[in-house]
């Protein structure tokens, strides 16, 4: 599955009815890093930080950053990540 984190879609409100655009590579890996032992989580901060647009994560590297995610990062965070998850990309209607 494509993400891209340097064009990251950020919920301003609960409502998500609007959002900007952020460059959140550093943020999510900075997660990744700090957060998420061994080497898995040390290979997935650097693809998310060396990403220059949409990255490629297979099954398991989205598990993994969906989990982290849902345990520690602000909300704005999560949703934005699920907005991505779902098909479209922009579903504000899901959040």
């Amino acid at each position: 599955m494509e993400l891209n984190f340097k064009e990251f879609d950020l919920p301003t409100g609960i409502s998500g009815k609007k959002t900007v655009k952020v460059d959140a590579r550093e943020s999510f890996a900075d997660m990744f890093y700090n957060r998420c032992p061994g080497m898995k989580g040390h290979a997935l901060a650097h693809k998310i930080y060396e990403s220059d647009g949409p990255v490629e994560l297979n099954d398991d590297e989205v598990d993994t950053l969906t989990r982290l995610v849902e345990a520690i990062a602000f909300p704005a965070f999560i949703d934005g990540l699920r907005m991505q998850l779902e098909v479209g990309g922009n579903d504000n209607e899901n959040i």
